[in-house]
């Protein structure tokens, strides 16, 4: 199995299609599967659902969820997209009765037209915070080096650097750990992640969830020598 997943976590990058597709044509013999939990937070010029792929591809597997974009983790449902001799092999495999008929209720609702669209305005309403306020104000705040990733996710991943401006995982727990235990807000320390140093990953709240994360970090990092 190759396992792709796009938009990624924790740098939010989304893969272009173009090179879902050289994936497919590379002469691999196994599944592909492409894990779209975060697709409805990319941006439309970086791509969307390699769902359409599917026809053309027997051996692709797309997978996408109701736990992100819109906010049904506690249901635990998702959904797999593939050809339907892949998708009979996957029917074999599962447990009986694994989907309750609570959650499919809740999905059934939430997969309406107004469901659609309401998790369509949410969504790009956390996009417009990610893109027009968190990724610039994360910026200006003392000690962010950079802001990795594609930034296509309901996150962003911001590295904190030490006064001589390096990467500093010190520097990425420490305001972390200030955050959680006395500022009451818990952001995601990745520094152990590959390629991650100094990182935090920090979700897009609404505005004024945003606006606090930021002054609370502005105000820590501030105090630091």
């Amino acid at each position: 199995v190759i396992w792709l997943c796009s938009p990624g976590n924790p740098t939010g990058t989304a893969l272009r299609q173009a090179d879902v597709r050289r994936v497919l044509g590379s002469g691999f013999g196994g599944v592909v599967v492409v894990d779209e939990a975060y697709v409805d937070f990319a941006r439309e010029e970086h791509g969307g659902s390699c769902a359409a792929l599917v026809a053309a591809h027997p051996a692709l597997l797309v997978m996408q969820t109701l736990s992100k974009s819109f906010g049904l983790a506690g249901i635990r449902l998702g959904v797999g997209i593939g050809g339907r001799e892949l998708v009979s092999y996957l029917n074999r495999a599962k447990a009986p009765y694994n989907v309750s008929t609570l959650a499919l209720d809740v999905a059934e609702t939430a997969l309406s037209d107004d469901g659609i669209r309401r998790m369509r305005r949410v969504a790009g309403c956390l996009r417009a915070q990610r893109d027009d306020y968190l990724i610039p104000e994360l910026l200006r705040l003392p000690r962010v080096a950079a802001v990795l990733g594609g930034n296509d996710a309901n996150f962003v991943l911001c590295r904190l650097a030490d006064a001589d401006g390096r990467a500093s995982n010190d520097v990425a727990r420490h305001v972390y750990t200030e955050m959680a235990l006395h500022r009451g807000l818990v952001v995601r320390f990745r520094g152990t992640d590959y390629g991650c140093d100094g990182c935090l990953r920090i979700t897009v709240g609404t505005p004024a969830e945003n606006r606090q994360v930021v002054a609370t970090m502005r105000s820590v990092l501030s105090a630091m020598p």
